[in-house]
């Protein structure tokens, strides 16, 4: 590549991928480093970032040294939820967190975001933040429904959350709500003033502008929260299964607003693709079959199991008696197939009659002594139909 065109390339990257000791901005994730990912968290082909858990690799100081408070930070993002992903699974939380382990909570499965094991909920040592935008209701952390927008720290139970949606510049406007899990590119936006310990979280649809008027207001004071440094990411409780949650770009910004995103650099989230291709990384499935393929090889194994002994029980239940004299001269009977063809299934238009005592007549002749003499209705009845297949075939 000659010099010239390496210049070009660098200035076509540098719009996309920019990185500060005090921030970020990411315009699609092509070409991207300094993500550490794990629980099937990738960058798809076409740049999107597909979670999982994904976490920026270099910690940000968010303390003040010299009298602990914290710096005022903005960040924003742009997402997209799958209609089919929405069922069953928590969503999206924005995170700040004190390191970027989380491989011992991804069991949890739905409801904890993939952040905390149950017995975490609620401990001040996590120093955990969370902007959860949550499309599974769940009673234990009071969620007010499935669809909504919540601020957490250090615990699940959202200390401020509302419906989704977002208000107008009407001073009086109503919610407009938004479904999150309607595969519609949203982006949400979110600032803390150190000076009134105050954290805004908006939300909207793209490319609409940021609404004036914050979605959720909480006044925090997250020194209480934060540590010197903290981790800047993403999770959801996804972790390797089949599911979409798709981040198309993001920005983070230490002591001044986030940078804006660029809607025309945004990558796409391809709709003739199934859910399958588009939320799951290459390797996904990999791990998946080498997490589960002992239970799912033992889950083949019991259905084997339980159809073979079902098939021995009805063998063995509607087996024919033998009788002693036809081990010497071979049996001589119509198999209920032959009768039911012979019968036309059985239709009372071809039954000639009974004995001449009635049904019973018959009945007592052909029914096996060793049941004890005793049938029931709809039995009689098909052995009188029977009797008059056979002897329309000896005639």
């Amino acid at each position: 590549m000659s010099y010239k065109s390496s210049i070009c390339a660098i200035l076509f990257l540098l719009p996309l991928i920019f990185s500060t000791d005090d921030g970020f901005v990411f315009n699609g994730f092509n070409g991207s480093s300094g993500w550490v990912m794990d629980g099937g968290s990738d960058v798809l082909p076409n740049g999107i970032l597909a979670l999982g858990n994904a976490f920026y690799s270099s910690p940000f100081q968010m303390r003040n040294h010299s009298d602990g408070s914290v710096f005022s930070f903005s960040a924003t993002f742009a997402f997209v939820i799958p209609p089919a992903t929405g069922s069953g699974r928590d969503g999206i939380a924005f995170v700040l967190a004190p390191n970027i382990s989380l491989s011992t909570v991804r069991t949890y499965g739905g409801g904890m975001f993939g952040l905390l094991s149950p017995g975490d909920n609620g401990n001040p040592s996590n120093h955990l933040l969370c902007i959860e935008l949550d499309t599974l209701y769940n009673e234990k952390f009071a969620d007010i429904d499935d669809n909504h927008v919540g601020i957490d720290a250090n615990s699940l139970n959202s200390s401020r959350s509302s419906p989704a949606g977002y208000y107008t510049d009407n001073p009086f406007s109503d919610l407009h709500p938004l479904r999150l899990s309607s595969g519609r590119e949203m982006q949400v936006w979110i600032d803390y003033d150190h000076g009134l310990m105050q954290l805004n979280v908006s939300l909207s649809l793209i490319p609409n502008p940021k609404p004036k008027h914050p979605l959720l207001a909480h006044n925090i004071n997250l020194s209480q929260v934060f540590l010197d440094h903290m981790y800047v990411g993403f999770s959801s409780s996804a972790w390797g299964i089949i599911h979409g949650y798709f981040i198309l770009g993001c920005s983070f910004k230490v002591n001044t607003k986030s940078a804006k995103l660029d809607y025309s650099k945004l990558p796409k989230v391809n709709a003739s693709q199934s859910l399958v291709h588009a939320a799951v990384p290459p390797n996904t499935i990999s791990r998946f079959m080498a997490h589960y393929s002992v239970l799912i090889g033992f889950g083949i194994f019991v259905l084997l199991l339980v159809a073979f002994i079902t098939l021995s029980v009805r063998r063995c239940r509607y087996r024919e008696i033998r009788e002693d004299w036809e081990i010497e001269f071979g049996p001589h009977r119509f198999s209920y197939k032959d009768l039911f063809h012979a019968t036309d299934g059985f239709k009372d238009r071809l039954l000639l009659g009974a004995g001449g005592f009635g049904k019973d007549d018959l009945i007592v002749c052909v029914i096996d002594p060793r049941l004890g003499g005793e049938y029931v209705e709809e039995e009689a009845e098909l052995v009188l139909k029977l009797d008059f297949s056979v002897r329309t075939q000896l005639r």
